[in-house]
């Protein structure tokens, strides 16, 4: 969870539900898709996947395919798609152990740390400029509503398919 500095400021009066757009709610989740796919060469999913994998594999411990699908709430096929993608482009190594092969160990290779780098550079020097046109109290603000609104459908959506 994201610890923020400023608190949601309470909304007083909420609209009733029947006035939310929900057209326009799904199309704005699709614009954020578009832009995030717009601000980095990889894909948003591939560039998340290195991200927790350089925090993860600091430690040489094996990493489990479900474990990473728990974390990116994605199912273990689309997990092992984008695993294999990145292998495929020289990023990250994968092997399993000799005595159980449900873990696969993953590890970053030199150029996978280096493009993972370059990646977060280039993003992180757009969005630098989108938070001193927007301000850091509104991005915060933002942040949160995000993760609480991501929170709540992550939940509706584990519920669905239970």
């Amino acid at each position: 969870m994201m610890d923020t500095s400023e608190p949601i400021e309470e909304i007083e009066e909420q609209p009733p539900e029947e006035s939310i757009d929900y057209q326009h709610l799904l199309v704005q989740m699709r614009d954020i898709g578009v832009g995030l796919k717009q601000l980095c060469g990889l894909p948003p999913g591939e560039l998340a996947l290195l991200i927790i994998l350089a925090r993860w594999t600091s430690d040489e411990r094996p990493i489990r395919p479900s474990e990473l699908g728990k974390e990116m709430h994605l199912s273990r096929p689309a997990i092992s798609r984008m695993l294999r993608s990145l292998r495929e482009k020289g990023f990250l190594e994968l092997s399993s152990q000799s005595n159980d092969h449900r873990y696969v160990k993953v590890a970053l290779t030199d150029e996978g740390r280096a493009s993972l780098k370059e990646e977060l550079g280039q993003c992180s020097d757009v969005l630098k400029k989108v938070v001193v046109r927007m301000g850091s109290k509104d991005l915060h603000r933002m942040l949160s509503y995000n993760e609480l609104f991501m929170g709540y459908l992550m939940e509706e959506l584990n519920r669905r398919t239970i």
